[in-house]
């Protein structure tokens, strides 16, 4: 059981609840049971993407440090729109690549 009391398997890196609060805003009503592992795996894979191609950006502007210029660049460069940050938390991003 993890920290915040919702069962998950030792390789899960999002807790179901976290899952489920993403599907939710996505518009998902229900997850089946299953699909928690598997929805975790593909979260973790394209947030590494993302922080890959981020670095690969700064490394290329020869930057130290990761910022979210270097992740909105790197994601702009995949083809993906990305609203001004002021507007992240109410506009929706399509990351399907």
């Amino acid at each position: 059981m993890s920290d915040n009391g919702s069962e998950t398997s030792d390789k899960m890196r999002f807790s179901k609840p976290s899952i489920l609060r993403l599907a939710r805003k996505a518009g998902v009503k229900c997850i089946a049971e299953n699909c928690y592992e598997l929805i975790d795996t593909m979260i973790y894979m394209r947030l590494q993407e993302i922080i890959e191609d981020g670095l690969t950006v700064k490394n290329s502007r020869g930057g130290k440090v990761l910022t979210q210029d270097d992740i909105r660049e790197s994601l702009i460069l995949k083809g993906v729109h990305v609203p001004p940050a002021h507007n992240l938390s109410t506009d929706k991003i399509d990351i399907s690549m």
